[in-house]
């Protein structure tokens, strides 16, 4: 898991350099959608940063967060017929499959064979599609923030002044990120049908503001 907390880190600090684009599978429709899948999981990774700014991710904060999303999907007007539980295997095996196609290609990310657990869940489930939700959030304390703030500007201010203006530094500190991933597995072809994310600068914890972030989102399955 250590590994793995590392690249969703990764991930975190390069998420705003990316934009959201929904993705079908020629094959796959919000009409396809509307027959019936079920919400895997939700999984979540919640980093906080005290007031050090030393990241750890917050197991509490995190489930808050997936039973958070899990209460919006179903009650979001998708076709979403009930919720499986993932267990530690299957919640590992989603966000390691996500970490790796969320900077893929379209091509590379519907010819990606399905993660074999979230497979077998599917299949033992008898259901064909999977709405699989993933959120990698971050919450700070106020004081690291502010410190940060102020380091950012004492950093550019000194960079102005040793070289006479001539060069600048721009530097950015976050309050809070919420990035959420929706992905439609179909355990029949064993491949993606659809991709999307949404990244905005609140915490995932905001019940309104990640609402309308998840309706954005999904607003593509319920057309």
């Amino acid at each position: 898991m250590k590994k793995l907390h590392l690249l969703a880190l990764l991930g975190l600090v390069l998420a705003f350099s990316s934009c959201s684009t929904a993705r079908f599978a020629s094959n796959f429709s919000a009409d396809t959608a509307r027959q019936g899948m079920v919400l895997l999981g939700p999984s979540a990774l919640h980093f906080y940063l005290d007031e050090k700014n030393h990241s750890t991710i917050d197991d509490s904060l995190s489930f808050e967060t997936q039973e958070l999303l899990a209460n919006m999907v179903t009650s979001n007007g998708l076709p979403v017929t009930r919720r499986v539980q993932l267990d530690s295997t299957e919640h590992v095996e989603a966000i390691a499959f996500i970490d790796y196609i969320k900077n893929k290609s379209k091509n590379v990310q519907m010819s990606c064979p399905i993660p074999t657990a979230l497979d077998r869940l599917l299949e033992a489930e008898g259901e064909r599609y999977g709405l699989l939700i993933f959120c990698e959030g971050m919450s700070r304390d106020k004081k690291g923030f502010a410190k940060e703030v102020t380091r950012n500007i004492l950093v550019g201010a000194a960079v102005a002044l040793f070289t006479l203006g001539t060069m600048t530094v721009a530097g950015s500190a976050y309050s809070a990120y919420s990035g959420i991933y929706a992905v439609v597995l179909d355990s029949m072809t064993d491949r993606v049908m659809f991709y999307n994310f949404k990244e905005e600068e609140h915490s995932p914890l905001e019940v309104q503001k990640t609402f309308d972030q998840l309706e954005n989102l999904l607003k593509d399955l319920k057309k």
